[in-house]
């Protein structure tokens, strides 16, 4: 058994204006990345894996300033969760042909 313990955070004004910045920001990625991975497989018939996508957030970084403002960690962590849910619903899909 896990157990947690959730310590209350009580940021300032300014800090709180930067984590809402940088969540919109992840999530803005996670949606591009999703979105990515959806039209390189309905005009291609491709997939796309984590490290293409990293390859492309790494390009992104050195090409605009907003992607510096969110630390790389955080940003890849993004990628990743995309990742697994992709893997999770092929790994579903494929589970529940086999199954009778």
């Amino acid at each position: 058994m896990k157990l947690t313990f959730r310590y209350p955070v009580y940021p300032t004004k300014t800090q709180e204006t930067t984590l809402f910045k940088w969540l919109d920001h992840l999530c803005d990625l996670q949606n591009s990345a999703r979105h990515d991975r959806k039209v390189a497989w309905e005009t291609e018939g491709e997939s796309v894996s984590r490290n293409d996508q990293q390859r492309k957030l790494k390009v992104a970084r050195e090409r605009y300033a907003d992607f510096l403002e969110v630390p790389q960690d955080m940003q890849v962590c993004a990628l990743e969760r995309t990742d697994k849910a992709f893997d999770g619903f092929y790994f579903s899909t494929c589970v529940s042909c086999f199954i009778i």
